[in-house]
Order: structure tokens, then C-alpha cells, then sequence
């Protein structure tokens, strides 16, 4: 099996992401403590969605007000605000954008367990809580079930993800930088992936998403 994915040591290694064949890069990464969230404070706030929008001027974040000030008072909230605006600017310069759009979500039921791919340029995923993002390695998918929409789920991800030795999971913390739909010059090369199911051990979560643009997982 050919890897469409490639693991790298830190940050800097994001710009592999534009190496052909090359359809999600990974950044294994330990949370600090400050950024640690026991899953009943994730019940006790959530469900949330927040969003906003960050310029990006000279190659820095312009954090003109608090992120996700819903949150204010929480424990993790700054060291969260702090993680955010710098993987924000990592994403500005690898997609020249002159801003980000961030969306966090706090979930606590299934949401996109389907196996799809995005249709943007990149996308950032990172899980703070809970199960992390699933994604497939190319060998094991067949693209042309993708979108079916007369098929039943069960059924759609089979045969979408034909081989379960291809599928991958993200732990928690990990860095993941995803090839869109729509990447400049590989068009039709999106990361196939999904949500994971949600669990009875574990049935929170929350997931950061870096964009262009504010689109669902």
C-alpha cells in the first residue's frame, strides 16, 4: 500500500502537504496539561459551534478580540486561544491567505460518520477531546462511490473504504493538514475521511478546523 500520508516531527513539516500523492500530513502532538479537557466539562458546555474569522497581517495572527468568548473563564481557554492563532498563522502562510476561518465545535453525538471529502483547497484538523478525525490511506478507497447519495450509510462507507486496513485515526492533540478537493494543481486528490462514531466510553468531543472558509467537517 502506497502512503497518500506522511508523518513528520513538528510544525515545520506542513509543507509537505504539497508534495504529490501526498494527501494528509501529520503532526503527532502531546497537549500540554493546560490544555487538557475531562470529558464532563465538555458535557457541561456543549453542544457548541463557535467561529471567526482572523486577518493575517505580516505573517501574524491580528487577534482583535477573544476568541470563542463563550468559553471565557474555563481552564483551557487561553492555552486553547494560544494553540489556535499560531496553527492559524502556520495555515495563512501555507495557503497564502490573508486570513483564517476557525471553527470550534464541542460534540456529543454522531456528526458526518459518512466517509467524504471536502471540497476546499486545505483544511486543519485537530481533536483536543475525544475520538479523533478518521481518515483513509488512498490504495484502500474507491472514489467513485463518493457522494452516492441512493445508498444506505453502513453500506456507502463499505464500499467507499473498501479495505479497513487502510483506515487511520487521529489521537488526541495530532496536527492534521488535509488536501481538499479543490488543491491548487491536484484537483480531485481530497483526503477521504470522517468523523468517528461516537462511542459510550467516550461521547465528547471537540474539534478545531482550520479553513479559507467556514465549511461542516
Amino acid at each position: 500500500m502506497s502512503s497518500s500520508c506522511s508523518f513528520v516531527a513538528d510544525l515545520s513539516g506542513l509543507s509537505l502537504i504539497r508534495t504529490e500523492g501526498v494527501q494528509v500530513v501529520v503532526v503527532p502532538r502531546k497537549l500540554p496539561e493546560s490544555l487538557f479537557v475531562p470529558e464532563e466539562t465538555l458535557a457541561s458546555i456543549g453542544p457548541f459551534e463557535g467561529h471567526a474569522s482572523i486577518p493575517i497581517v505580516r505573517g501574524r495572527p491580528v487577534d482583535s478580540s477573544p476568541l470563542f468568548p463563550e468559553l471565557d473563564g474555563l481552564p483551557f481557554v487561553e492555552g486553547l486561544r494560544g494553540d489556535v492563532l499560531e496553527l492559524s498563522r502556520l495555515f495563512a502562510g501555507l495557503a497564502g491567505l490573508p486570513s483564517v476561518h476557525v471553527s470550534l465545535e464541542i460534540l456529543g453525538h454522531d456528526a458526518c460518520r459518512k466517509w467524504h471529502v471536502d471540497r476546499v483547497g486545505m483544511r486543519l484538523l485537530v481533536t483536543y477531546a475525544g475520538p479523533g478525525t478518521e481518515w483513509a490511506l488512498a490504495d484502500g478507497v474507491d472514489r467513485s462511490w463518493l457522494g452516492q447519495g441512493s445508498l444506505d450509510l453502513d453500506t456507502a462507507n463499505e464500499r467507499i473504504v473498501f479495505d479497513p486496513a487502510a483506515i487511520r485515526r487521529a489521537s488526541v492533540g495530532d496536527v492534521l493538514l488535509c488536501k481538499g478537493e479543490i488543491f491548487e494543481g491536484q484537483p480531485g486528490r481530497g483526503l477521504v475521511h470522517r468523523s468517528p462514531p461516537a462511542r459510550r466510553d467516550a461521547r465528547w468531543r471537540m474539534l478545531l478546523r482550520i479553513d479559507e472558509r467556514g465549511c461542516g467537517e
